[in-house]
């Protein structure tokens, strides 16, 4: 399964413990429900209408934080307290959504809201337009290449850096005695390898997207081979200085101590 995302921002109430303002998969954004209230303060408005108006602004503060607007909306879920009020909320809502095609929606009368003095409680769903998604694409990347640095971590004691995008790494320190040279071909090798996982996954080989995302992987799989030719470039530099120093030290009879690559 793809990753989540979590979504927060201040330009909204700040959610409960048990909950996100709204999660972000595959390209879509799923938002918790949201009352008619004030960010900072965390008063509810005034009556249905400014309610509805407050909670629809709410979500597309929540939204703009994911990359999208309500204006991207799917579908919108609306609960109301009392069908008396359903004409206020209807006005407020209308007079947000002011264009076609507007989101398929649902409104449900409740008994009762979990807040005291709530009108209405909404809730939307929301897609991610194409030009935000390569965002969300580097996050994703960004939590998968962790298991490149993962394993010569935990096999070799090095501390080795990934970069998200190209796969360059970065070797920060090295034991005495071990081999950087090895420890940069096998890092090397290893990002390969995770690029590859990644190229393979579903969630970027998706039915609308896959030509662009066959091409970014593309260039992450480059850049990785790339970062082995210099591995081992750097491995066969350091192997030919090697043996100049050994031939130095015999002309003097001792034995250098070299660190095996």
């Amino acid at each position: 399964m793809a990753p989540r995302t979590g979504v927060l921002t201040t330009d909204a109430p700040a959610p409960s413990s048990h909950l996100s303002q709204a999660i972000i998969h595959n390209g879509t954004v799923y938002c918790s429900g949201s009352f008619g209230m004030d960010p900072q303060t965390r008063q509810l408005a005034e009556g249905p209408y400014h309610q509805t108006a407050g909670a629809l602004k709410n979500l597309d503060a929540i939204l703009n934080k994911a990359g999208t607007s309500l204006h991207n909306a799917l579908k919108v879920t609306i609960f109301i307290l009392n069908m008396d009020h359903y004409a206020e909320v209807n006005k407020a809502y209308l007079e947000f959504f002011t264009s076609d095609p507007k989101p398929s929606r649902t409104c449900v009368a409740v008994a009762q809201l979990p807040l005291k003095g709530a009108h209405v409680e909404m809730e939307a769903i929301a897609a991610i337009p194409e030009k935000s998604i390569p965002d969300q694409l580097a996050r994703v990347v960004q939590q998968l290449n962790l298991r490149a640095s993962a394993y010569p971590q935990r096999s070799t004691g090095s501390l080795v850096e990934p970069s998200m995008l190209t796969g360059e790494t970065a070797i920060k320190s090295t034991p005495a005695g071990y081999s950087r040279g090895g420890d940069a071909c096998a890092t090397a090798i290893i990002n390969v390898t995770d690029q590859l996982s990644i190229i393979w996954s579903p969630y970027f080989l998706d039915s609308n997207d896959e030509p662009r995302y066959t091409r970014a992987m593309a260039l992450l799989l480059a850049f990785a081979v790339l970062e082995i030719c210099v591995c081992f470039s750097l491995k066969f530099i350091l192997g030919k200085a090697s043996k100049k120093i050994i031939a130095k030290y015999e002309r003097t009879g001792r034995v250098p101590t070299l660190i095996a690559l």
